[in-house]
């Protein structure tokens, strides 16, 4: 069986394009990720990112995303809510909040403050100075009051 040149996501449906162009292909390489300070990796991460400029991985969870690279693993902090993680050339960011190469804090991307509500962000970018990004509030559940 040959398979088609796309895949499929998990939240398929009929109300929206479900199909992702993508050549298959069979890896000839394979070897499982072990940082340098062979600190353990947790499972079941939401997301795993792979940076374009050196050999860097991100690996996101609900509340921190952990960069693995030659020098180890480091930890950042998600805060109260759910950020969208990016490995790129101004360094980690992490909603928001953007740690340059180096920086022991972080700094943040206007116009807003540090998103410290307890929010999912759903939707990011960061292009020519402009930050443009969506965030999900989620109230919390309680039976109508009479």
């Amino acid at each position: 069986m040959t398979l088609p040149a796309s895949y499929s996501t998990e939240y398929a449906g009929a109300a929206r394009a479900s199909r992702v162009a993508v050549t298959p292909r069979i890896y000839r390489y394979a070897e499982r990720l072990v940082p340098a300070d062979r600190r353990a990796i947790p499972p079941s991460p939401q997301a795993v990112l792979m940076a374009a400029g050196e050999l860097a991985w991100g690996i996101a969870y609900a509340d921190r995303l952990l960069v693995v690279d030659h020098a180890g693993t480091r930890e950042y902090p998600a805060g109260r809510g759910q950020w969208i993680a990016a490995l790129d050339a101004d360094g980690v960011r992490l909603g928001n909040r953007v740690w340059a190469p180096g920086a022991g804090a972080p700094a943040e991307l206007g116009p807003m403050g540090i998103f410290d509500e307890g929010c999912v962000q759903t939707v990011a970018s960061w292009r020519d100075g402009v930050w443009i990004t969506v965030a999900q509030r989620r109230a919390s559940f309680s039976p109508n009051q009479v």
